[in-house]
């Protein structure tokens, strides 16, 4: 399922964010996911993608991952996530992606997380940091 896109609908949609994590911002588009929604997570900065029939989470969709992006990627969820395919709506007709999924049993918030819950440049040093380790592990 990886040779299809990533859907990324919080904090990995922002460039810094991408740059930090991978030392590029792949390719991307922007789209949206109905039936989804990124849901504010107990006191957390990131959000959680849960199924919402009246919703549709806006996000983008990056294109030509490397396998060495996907590994840091997994490896930065950590496994907090399930990783399913979602469809997308591309203004052409549906397409689909992988996302980083919230667990249906684990709960989250009932409001939809935006951006503005974030502080970027404290985001983007932590990213830096756990990235750091990572690599030294």
């Amino acid at each position: 399922p990886k040779r299809l896109g990533l859907f990324a609908y919080g904090t990995l949609t922002m460039d810094a964010v991408m740059k930090t994590l991978l030392d590029r911002v792949p390719p991307s588009q922007p789209t949206a996911a109905p039936g989804w929604r990124a849901a504010g997570l107990p006191g957390l900065p990131y959000p959680g993608l849960v199924r919402d029939a009246s919703a549709s989470a806006p996000g983008r969709v990056y294109h030509d991952l490397t396998a060495r992006e996907w590994l840091v990627l997994d490896a930065f969820e950590d496994g907090a996530y399930d990783v399913a395919a979602v469809a997308l709506a591309d203004g052409q007709g549906q397409q689909r992606a992988v996302a980083y999924v919230w667990p249906a049993e684990t709960p989250a918030l009932a409001s939809t997380w935006t951006p503005d819950a974030v502080d970027v440049a404290a985001y983007v040093s932590r990213c830096g940091a756990w990235r750091r380790e990572w690599e030294a592990s």
